[in-house]
């Protein structure tokens, strides 16, 4: 049998890939509008690929904007596409370290293109230019322009990726953090509030502008915390009207928390900046929305370990404000389970320390603080072995009453589990020390203490002590008064932080004056708590 011909063959093999590339464009046509005669405009659902993409919602034009520019690139990539992106991101590296920001910008560009639809790429990279690269700067203008630089690439991914919620929520984190937290925030905010470039191009950003549904910001609602908060704000509201968009990468708790505090932090840094006439209004509209918050519903899961439930993992969903509630339920219903047999539960745990062995039993006798390493663990084991789960004393009451007394003791255990999720997210989020916090601020004489310690800053720095002396002594009185009626306020770190600051300020100013502490000090419990650490 003869052999093809080598020009036979290069004639089979390109037949052979017309035809596969043929199988692969009808595969792969994009739906699209088309005249169909007499019958007006209809739509092509294209190819079986774009059929399954439109079915399953991944298709480009439905995850974001298509740009004419980046298909054509990745199509010159002839499938190559992710070791393109690997070397691009190579390259970036590269200009990084030698702080070649134009190409840097110009890399980081091209990725976009090449990955637009990658959540993920626009989430490091924004970070990337607006906390690593805009540290390298020396001077804090060009910082600035940097942390811009990283909201602007940020933006840009929203538009690619209009269903996710992630690179707007990191806009709002961005501007929050960068802006209003860095160690140039001062500088930073002040640059922010006149960017008048970016809050405008921010405006009218067509994409960013039919959610908002309004026009750009006037100067007074410029201020990095209320446009954090707006940006966390449109998440949330993309979570509530877009089917399509999720909670993803991001706690539910931690979502929420975003807006209610970053007006706390707004109300904050007005008074840091010496504006009080509405002081009291924003602390006002910040416990309001923290109350929301705290009124919200959290889905949560229970890890349960204990021998009060059938299952180790329970679903509950819980609210942060309802702690109070809960305990009063759990009283009731104990009241209710005990009712059915008064003195049982005492009986129980009686009878369980009679078949204790002697030496734990004799652990128990001894008073906590006067055990020994060894009679702590013994006390420990018997302390486990002798307790009566609320399931216990319900299966012991008289039979008439057990099916109520299980039911009852099922509702006990359920309030219990959600006391303690309710305990543990208020923790996370600290929960009840900034509702005090939102409280105390609003206090006549919170807001009176505050000017005084902002005035008595202004004279510190100009070098005029007496007043300075004289402002903060009467501030420490009315502390001193305000810890009385918010005791919270010692266990809130932050607050300890900044009085004893305060406290090392007016030390100084007396020790210019030939002047000492007085002893004792008015607040000396705070600078205790601050020794302490």
């Amino acid at each position: 049998m003869s052999s093809l011909t080598s020009f036979q063959r290069k004639i089979i093999y390109l037949v052979m890939i017309i035809l596969l590339l043929t199988g692969l464009s009808f595969l792969g046509r994009p739906a699209a509008n088309v005249n169909q005669q007499g019958k007006g405009e209809g739509r092509s659902r294209g190819g079986l690929l774009s059929q399954i993409r439109e079915e399953n919602n991944i298709a480009a034009t439905d995850l974001g904007v298509l740009d004419p520019s980046g298909e054509a690139i990745r199509v010159a990539t002839l499938g190559f596409r992710g070791v393109a992106t690997q070397m691009l991101w190579v390259e970036a590296e590269k200009f990084k370290k030698k702080k070649d920001w134009t190409n840097l910008k110009a890399t980081l560009n091209q990725i976009s293109r090449l990955q637009p639809h990658q959540v993920s790429v626009w989430k490091f990279q924004g970070w990337n230019l607006a906390y690593n690269v805009s540290v390298e700067f020396d001077n804090f203008k060009d910082r600035y322009r940097s942390v811009i630089d990283g909201l602007h690439y940020l933006q840009n991914g929203i538009k690619y990726n209009r269903h996710d919620m992630r690179l707007v929520w990191d806009c709002g984190r961005t501007t929050l953090h960068k802006i209003g937290r860095s160690d140039e925030r001062k500088q930073f905010r002040k640059i922010f509030v006149n960017d008048d470039d970016y809050h405008e191009e921010l405006a009218y950003n067509s994409e960013l502008a039919e959610r908002y549904g309004d026009s750009s910001l006037e100067p007074e609602q410029r201020d990095s915390w209320l446009v954090g908060r707006r940006w966390y704000k449109l998440a949330e509201h993309m979570v509530k009207t877009d089917s399509k968009t999720e909670i993803d990468g991001i706690g539910e708790m931690l979502f929420y928390n975003g807006a209610p505090l970053a007006l706390i932090y707004y109300a904050e840094n007005q008074q840091k900046d010496g504006k009080f006439d509405k002081a009291k209004q924003h602390w006002a509209k910040a416990e309001k929305e923290w109350r929301q918050f705290g009124d919200r519903t959290f889905d949560t899961e229970w890890e349960d370990t204990s021998a009060s439930t059938d299952d180790d993992k329970v679903y509950l969903q819980i609210q942060l404000n309802r702690l109070d509630v809960l305990q009063e339920d759990i009283d009731k219903w104990l009241k209710e389970l005990d009712a059915f047999d008064p003195g049982l539960r005492d009986r129980l745990i009686a009878e369980r320390r009679e078949e204790l062995p002697d030496d734990q039993r004799a652990a128990l006798d001894i008073p906590a603080a006067e055990r020994d390493a060894d009679q702590m663990m013994l006390a420990s084991k018997a302390e486990q072995a002798i307790k009566v789960t609320h399931k216990d004393v319900a299966a012991r009451v008289p039979r008439e009453y057990r099916k109520a007394a299980i039911d009852v003791a099922r509702n006990i255990n359920s309030a219990e589990i959600s006391s303690r999720l309710v305990n543990v997210n208020r923790n996370i989020v600290n929960y009840e020390s900034w509702l005090n916090r939102t409280i105390m601020e609003q206090d006549s004489d919170a807001l009176e203490a505050r000017q005084l310690v902002y005035e008595g800053d202004r004279a510190f720095e100009n070098n005029d002590t007496l007043v300075a002396r004289d402002k903060y002594a009467r501030a420490f009185e009315l502390w001193d008064v305000l810890i009385v009626r918010y005791p919270l306020l010692l266990d809130d770190g932050t607050f300890i932080y900044r009085l004893n600051e305060v406290i090392d300020r007016y030390a100084q100013i007396l020790n210019q004056l030939n002047e000492t502490l007085p002893e004792p000090f008015i607040l000396q419990e705070v600078i205790d708590l601050k020794e302490a650490g």
